[in-house]
Formats: structure tokens, C-alpha cells, sequence
């Protein structure tokens, strides 16, 4: 009886080793669940971090090009004011130049009409002069009315040279304005150019902005979807640390609970 006795008390104690040893088991199984729960959460947390800094970066480029954008727009608007200043001072030199020329031609049709002039005069003295040589040679002065006749002739000559300058003159002047309106021609001409080509750099410059904006709001909406992802895979991983706590909290009370057992087990011993 004795011997049952002692073999049951071991078995008993036996038992309640192995269900401390269980506890126990259990209560390491707890804790190794607790610490990866709440590293799984320090990567949830870690993600979301990084989702927000990639965002928060993201961000900040966009600032950056709608600012250079703007610096941009201001430089073109400069550009643009310091285009219509130089057109208008082209435009106040080109009338200058034109009342010039208004002016020269003016001059050049006043020498032509004096030139004329005195060709008449010289015209009426010759018709005079041989008028005087023959009264001349009538009277026996020939040779004064010759003298007056070589005289008129040089005059006459002089005159002729006086409307040939003029013509030449003038001739030039329109020659100098069909040169200066073909060379503002071509100059239009190279404007006209520049205009088309700078409308295709600024379409190119347009659709490339589209493309890099199409970029942005894809990469924003795959940010927006990893965020979502990490926000879910928070829940879960505050969801397993809420149960493995739980379970700890509950291995916890059953060691708490054995070591009472045995605690009372041994007084019970101690007392047989």
C-alpha cells in the first residue's frame, strides 16, 4: 500500500512536471509568437514609413517642376515684353528711315526740278545767244555773238551733267530701297521661321510635360495602392499581435495556475 502510495504521489508529481513543462512550452510557443507579431508590425510600421517618405518626395518633385515651370512661364513673359520693345524700336527706326527717304527723294526732285530749270534758262540764253550771233553777224560782231554762243554751249553742258547726277542719283536711292525692302523681306521671311520652329519646340516641350504628368499620377495611384497594401498588412500584424498577447496573457494564468497546483500538491505532500 505504501509502495502504490509513493508510486501514485510520483506519478502525480510526474504529471504535474510534465503539465508545468507543457505550460511552459506553451508560454515560450506565446512569447516567440508575441516576437513575431511585433516584428511583422516594425515592417508594417517600416513600409508605411516608406510609403509616406516616397509620397512626401514625390510631392516635393512636383513642387519643384511646377516652380521651374513657373520660372519658366516668367522668363518667356519677359522674353516676350523684351520682343515687343525691340519690334517697337524697329518700328520707330523703320519710320525714321522711311522719313529720310521721304526727305532725300524730296531734295533729289528739287535739284531735278532746279537742274531743269536752268536747263531752260540755258536753253533760252543759247536760243538768245544765236539770236545775238546772227544780229551779231549782221552788225559784224561775230565774234563777241561766238564767244556768247561758246558760252551758252558750256552752260547748256553743265546743265545736261546737273540732270544726268539727279537721274543717277535718284537712280540709286531706288536701288537702296529695293535693296533695304528685300533685305526686310528676308528678315520676315527668318522670323516667320523661327516662329514655326519655336511652336513645334513648345508642342514637343507640351507633350512631354503631358507624358511626365501621365507618369506622376501612375506613380502616385501604385504609391496610393503599396500604402493601402501596408496599411492593411498593419491591421493583420496588430491583429496576430493582439491574439498572440492574448494567448500569452493566457498561457500566462495557466502557468500561473499549474504553479499554484503544484504549490498545493507539494503543501498537500508536506502535510501527508
Amino acid at each position: 500500500d505504501e509502495d502504490k502510495k509513493k508510486a501514485d504521489e510520483d506519478k502525480k508529481k510526474a504529471d504535474e512536471d510534465k503539465k508545468k513543462a507543457d505550460a511552459d512550452k506553451k508560454k515560450a510557443d506565446a512569447d516567440k509568437k508575441k516576437a513575431d507579431a511585433d516584428l511583422k508590425k516594425a515592417e508594417a510600421d517600416k513600409k508605411i514609413a516608406d510609403a509616406k517618405k516616397k509620397l512626401e518626395d514625390k510631392k516635393k518633385a512636383e513642387e519643384d517642376k511646377k516652380k521651374a515651370a513657373e520660372e519658366e512661364k516668367k522668363a518667356a513673359e519677359e522674353k516676350k515684353i523684351a520682343d515687343a520693345k525691340n519690334k517697337l524700336e524697329e518700328k520707330k527706326k523703320a519710320d525714321e528711315d522711311k522719313k529720310k527717304a521721304e526727305d532725300d527723294k524730296k531734295k533729289l526732285d528739287e535739284d531735278k526740278k532746279k537742274a531743269d530749270e536752268d536747263k531752260k534758262k540755258a536753253d533760252e540764253d543759247k536760243k538768245k545767244a544765236d539770236e545775238d550771233k546772227k544780229k551779231a553777224d549782221e552788225d559784224k560782231k561775230k565774234a563777241d555773238a561766238d564767244k556768247k554762243k561758246a558760252d551758252a554751249d558750256l552752260k547748256k553742258a553743265e546743265a545736261d551733267k546737273k540732270i544726268a547726277d539727279a537721274k543717277k542719283k535718284l537712280e540709286d536711292k531706288k536701288k537702296a530701297e529695293e535693296d533695304k525692302k528685300k533685305a526686310a523681306e528676308e528678315e520676315k521671311k527668318a522670323a516667320e521661321e523661327k516662329k514655326i520652329a519655336d511652336a513645334k519646340n513648345k508642342l514637343e516641350e507640351k507633350k512631354k510635360a503631358d507624358e511626365d504628368k501621365k507618369k506622376a499620377e501612375d506613380d502616385k495611384k501604385k504609391l496610393d495602392e503599396d500604402k493601402k497594401k501596408a496599411d492593411e498588412d498593419k491591421k493583420k500584424a496588430d491583429e496576430d499581435k493582439k491574439k498572440a498577447d492574448e494567448d500569452k496573457k493566457k498561457a500566462d494564468e495557466d502557468k500561473k495556475k499549474a504553479d499554484a497546483d503544484k504549490k498545493k500538491a507539494d503543501a498537500d505532500k508536506k502535510k501527508a
